[in-house]
């Protein structure tokens, strides 16, 4: 089964609005690199994550702001002939962003950036309080490069 790259940005673009969940990787030094599931919102080609304002992957970020980011689409088992184990695979889609976080700091354009994470899940926008605004933060990630691959779709499910 062969892995296909894909190009079409409209289609990785796709791929990211059906994505729940992001991998961030960041550089961890003396360590092994350092991953963490994130939720996420994305908007003209700018992904948003949020956290608490301190703890170990914003003190990473601080040190090191080049970042990983990672998607990875529904699987699908499939295969070319049900009795041969060598023929199964998993058919999904995977994207790996590679760029630089910044902290949005901006008590408006964190409100905006939350609504861009909310709008991701619950395709509305909320009101919020200033103790909750100021005591979150907010990661801004615009990809230096982006790469998308295909695997397993060529095999029958």
């Amino acid at each position: 089964m062969k892995t296909y790259t894909i190009n079409d940005f409209e289609k990785i673009e796709e791929i990211i609005r059906n994505t729940q969940t992001c991998f961030i990787g960041m550089n961890n030094p003396g360590n092994a690199p350092y991953v963490i599931p994130m939720n996420f919102g994305y908007e003209d080609g700018t992904f948003y994550l949020h956290s608490g304002p301190e703890g170990k992957k914003t003190d990473l970020i601080h040190n090191d702001n080049r970042i990983c980011l990672s998607l990875h689409g529904t699987t699908k088992l499939v295969y070319q002939h049900p009795e041969v184990a060598c023929s199964y695979s998993m058919s999904a889609e995977s994207i790996i962003c590679q760029g630089k976080a910044e902290f949005v700091t901006d008590y408006d354009e964190k409100i905006h950036c939350l609504n861009i994470i909310m709008r991701h899940y619950a395709k509305r926008e909320f009101k919020y309080n200033a103790p909750a605004v100021n005591n979150i933060c907010i990661w801004k990630i615009k990809p230096e490069q982006i790469f998308c691959k295909s695997f397993g779709n060529s095999a029958k499910r």
